[in-house]
Order: structure tokens, then sequence, then C-alpha cells
């Protein structure tokens, strides 16, 4: 189940060349844990393909991966840093 993980966000990254492909799984549950100042931390579980490399869509926004932290030796839980990308 889900749980307390209820926003959904839509994942990509670029292709290097010039075009973006999704991930897989494109989607991810999550849930905010900070936002302010363009920044955005979300935490929700494990997701392999999220690298700094990933984009998250998030309410009509669009945000760069800074950082991963795969919490628990199990990963159990993926929790993300980003940043907006104003373009």
């Amino acid at each position: 189940m889900i749980g307390t993980y209820q926003q959904i966000v839509t994942l990509d990254e670029t292709d290097g060349a010039g075009g973006v492909r999704p991930l897989t799984p494109p989607t991810w549950y999550c849930a905010p844990i900070a936002e302010g100042g363009g920044l955005l931390t979300l935490v929700g579980h494990y997701h392999a393909g999220i690298t700094t490399a990933a984009r998250v869509h998030f309410h009509g926004r669009t945000f760069h991966v800074d950082g991963v932290l795969h919490r628990n030796a199990k990963a159990f839980q993926t929790q993300i840093t980003c940043k907006e990308v104003f373009e």
C-alpha cells in the first residue's frame, strides 16, 4: 500500500541527444518533506532509477535532482533533494 506517500510525481532524464526519456517506472509516490526557495526534498519508497541525471515533475513545476539518498541498508526508502529548473 502507498501509505503516507500520497503525492505522485513523474520522472524522466535526458537521453544525451537532446531528447527526454521516462524513467522505469515513470511515476513515483512520495511525500514532500521540505520546500522553499526553488528547492524541494521528497521521500518515498525505494526507486533504483532516480539518479542526479533525473528530473522530477511536481505540481506543474520541473526540478533537477541534486542529491539522492537511499535510506536503510535494504534500500527501503529513497530521499531526494531537487532544485527547480527555470527554462
